[in-house]
């Protein structure tokens, strides 16, 4: 760690910038279990309370870091590394979020159902990885990708995963020849059965679209021949959702099907 004396001495936005990589090092050694030095952490709060614009929030805190839990240390060090983000302008994106559960994620161990996915032409590496970890949270078995879909590994798609890539299954298909093995094929798509109301299968795949033109005449046109289309229905004047968010009120109504399908045997 850099010493506080040094600290005071840097320009004022650079010493800053210094501070929370500084703070968000101390939240990795408390969700890590390691301990803290509290006398650093001391003289780096008495430094902060000198910089403009960070008054109202010792105000709002004070020093209870110091005699609450390590939980209540952790928020106060986070809500702390997130003002001087503001302060700064450092915008915060999702992968930068410090993650609770650490540890490798067992692939071995995935509860999983027979529930697969097929991407057709989704265009943003960021919708892929987080259809992924959802996917991954639901149990999914397989996710099948189009050659138009950015790959798994692209960087942003991983760092969106949150690691969840590297542990549901996943293949590129070159057609929808592939999806036509599995018995029940549907689709989320506009124009079809709202979702409290559609008739999950017990398995199979659903076929999800580009965000810019949906699924392929092709794609709907095979839904159609076997367990049809579900849509969302929505109140808003857009009546638009991003593909993943879609993708995630989907997954907990099937999930929650095919869940309960198996514990009835």
């Amino acid at each position: 760690m850099i010493p506080l004396f040094k600290l005071e001495k840097l320009p004022k936005k650079t010493r800053l910038r210094k501070i929370v990589s500084v703070l968000r090092a101390f939240e990795l050694d408390i969700v890590g279990g390691r301990g803290v030095d509290d006398e650093y952490l001391t003289g780096l709060i008495d430094l902060m309370k000198r910089e403009e614009g960070l008054g109202n929030f010792f105000l709002k805190y004070g020093n209870r870091w110091k005699w609450e839990s390590p939980e209540a240390k952790l928020r106060f060090i986070n809500q702390l590394r997130y003002r001087l983000q503001g302060l700064v302008g450092i915008e915060t994106a999702e992968w930068d979020l410090i993650d609770l559960k650490t540890g490798k994620l067992d692939a071995e161990n995935r509860v999983m159902y027979p529930i697969h996915v097929f991407l057709e032409d989704i265009r943003s590496p960021f919708n892929v990885g987080s259809i992924f970890r959802t996917a991954e949270a639901f149990g999914v078995e397989s996710i099948l990708l189009s050659e138009s879909c950015p790959l798994p590994t692209h960087r942003r798609a991983r760092r969106t995963s949150r690691g969840t890539v590297d542990v549901v299954k996943w293949r590129v298909v070159a057609n929808l020849e592939e999806v036509k093995n599995f018995e029940s094929v549907f689709a989320l798509e506009t124009g079809g059965v709202a979702i409290d109301e559609f008739r999950f299968p017990d398995s199979g795949v659903v076929l999800i679209g580009s965000e810019e033109l949906g699924l392929s005449p092709e794609a709907l046109e095979l839904a159609r021949e076997s367990c049809g289309i579900v849509t969302i229905p929505m109140g808003g004047v857009k009546r638009s959702l991003n593909v993943s968010v879609a993708f995630g009120i989907l997954m907990y109504f099937w999930y929650r099907r095919v869940r309960d399908s198996l514990e009835k045997i």
